[in-house]
């Protein structure tokens, strides 16, 4: 994918599972060898392309939600915990991962990466999760 700024405050997440684009404020155009034709994005919305199933799809997003990595917190809206733990791991630099029994339970809230206690237990203490340290990572499963 190519992302053209045209004047604008945005973020793109390029991960191996696809890539995000979100706009913040201004526009900018998305192309890709595997789109007809460029995407125009304007402030609120975005683009998650899956690599897996090759489906584009166009979100709508609240302009102050993105990047909230930005200010040392991150905001999720029903967003699976195997999405969570990629940003946690991405944005504190701490290494988490999820057990596979609730990687696509979603979550809501805003987590803390700059402040006093590790993210990960935070969202552990929220979701009443488990901690597994496991090969230098924290991996969240379900209480037992």
């Amino acid at each position: 994918f190519q992302v053209t700024d045209i004047g604008t405050r945005f973020s793109v997440a390029n991960e191996v599972e696809g890539v995000s684009v979100e706009v913040e404020e201004g526009a900018l155009s998305v192309s890709s060898q595997r789109l007809g034709s460029p995407i125009a994005l304007h402030a609120g919305h975005g683009l998650h392309a899956d690599r897996s199933s090759a489906t584009v799809q166009l979100v709508s997003v609240e302009p102050q939600r993105i990047a909230t990595w930005r200010n040392g917190k991150l905001q999720f809206d029903e967003v699976p915990l195997a999405l969570v733990a990629r940003d946690i791991s991405r944005y504190s630099g701490r290494k988490v991962t999820v057990d596979r029994a609730i990687a696509g339970q979603p979550f809501s809230g805003v987590i803390a990466i700059d402040q006093g206690e590790a993210p990960e237990q935070t969202l552990a203490q929220i979701l009443s999760l488990d901690i597994q340290r496991v090969d230098g990572a924290s991996r969240l499963r379900p209480r037992r």
